[in-house]
This record gives structure tokens, C-alpha cells and sequence, in this order.
């Protein structure tokens, strides 16, 4: 009975040690707001963020450069995944995964294919539910271009949809699943 007592007292103490150890990147993003899931981004809209205070806002800005914050996706003992948005061309949103001392484990830019250009339309339409999988439907339309490639050439149109799927692990790590 001493032992298990024993064993219990060690278990507990080792556990308070290690949530004093959070990193501060931590300590932020547990204020942050909870996206309820399942949620849905499309490439052609504009994804809308959670109400978050500017100054835990710009503490996190200082943790991660360039990284416009919609809120938390995911919390377990092991780790903690926020999604935000990042800017590039198609200001995609981007889920990331922290273990619970702070250290990025994994990262997936939510519009894999998503873009345009004379001849060329992608489209990415992306689920994020409960039970932490994801669902990625690509919609990508082509048509040939001309000689100088000054223009498309009409009723060369082609449209393709492919579908992925993937899970975040109890790991916190992307799978794609098959």
C-alpha cells in the first residue's frame, strides 16, 4: 500500500513538473479560443477568425513571424494544434502542432494546390472534423493556350476533382490515409 502511495505521490509530482516546464509559446496558445469542428475552408473566401485579445495576438506574433492566428483546432495531453493563416499567394490557412513544451512537431498547409494563372484554376475545398481527420477536395480546371500565349483556346476545357484524406495521429503527426 506504501508503494502504490509512493508511486502515486512520484506520478503526481513529475506531472506538476512538467506543466511548470510549458514554454511560453504554450502558455499563450492555451488562451487561445477553441474553433469548433467540423470546420471548412475554400480557397476563393476569405477564412473568419475567432474574436482572440490583440495583446495575446501580438505576444503570439512574436512567437510565430507571419502567422495570422484563427484560434486552437485541437488540445490533448500531448500536444496542441492552432490553425492561422499564412501569408502567401493564396493566404492559406496552415494547421500547426506543437507538443507541449513548445516544440513545432508538424505542420500542413491547409490549400495544398490552390491558384491560377492564364490556362490554369484550382480551387481547394478543406474539412477538419472532430475526430481530427481531414478531408482535401482539389478542383482544378485546365484549357490549352495558344502559340504566343497570349490567350486560351476556347473549348479545350478540362475538369478534374480529387479527393484526400487525412489524419492528425495520437502522435500529433499528419497521415495521409489510403
Amino acid at each position: 500500500m506504501r508503494l502504490l502511495i509512493f508511486g502515486l505521490f512520484i506520478l503526481l509530482g513529475c506531472n506538476g513538473q512538467r506543466l511548470e516546464h510549458k514554454s511560453e509559446l504554450i502558455k499563450l496558445i492555451d488562451q487561445l479560443p477553441t474553433i469548433k469542428t467540423p470546420v471548412t475552408f475554400h480557397s476563393d473566401k476569405s477564412p473568419i477568425g475567432l474574436k482572440i485579445n490583440q495583446e495575446l495576438l501580438d505576444s503570439l506574433r512574436s512567437k510565430i513571424p507571419g502567422y495570422g492566428i484563427l484560434g486552437k483546432l485541437f488540445e490533448t495531453g500531448d500536444f496542441v494544434a492552432i490553425v492561422g493563416i499564412v501569408p502567401n499567394d493564396t493566404g492559406s490557412p496552415q494547421v500547426l502542432i506543437f507538443d507541449r513544451a513548445g516544440k513545432e512537431i508538424d505542420s500542413y498547409l491547409v490549400y495544398e494546390t490552390a491558384g491560377g494563372d492564364m490556362g490554369f484554376t484550382s480551387k481547394n475545398v478543406v474539412t477538419i472534423y472532430p475526430n481530427r481527420d481531414i478531408v482535401f477536395i482539389d478542383s482544378t480546371w485546365t484549357m490549352k493556350i495558344n502559340e504566343d500565349s497570349t490567350d486560351i483556346i476556347q473549348g479545350t476545357d478540362s475538369f478534374t476533382v480529387a479527393t484526400e484524406r487525412y489524419r492528425i495521429t495520437d502522435k500529433g503527426k499528419f497521415e495521409k490515409l489510403r
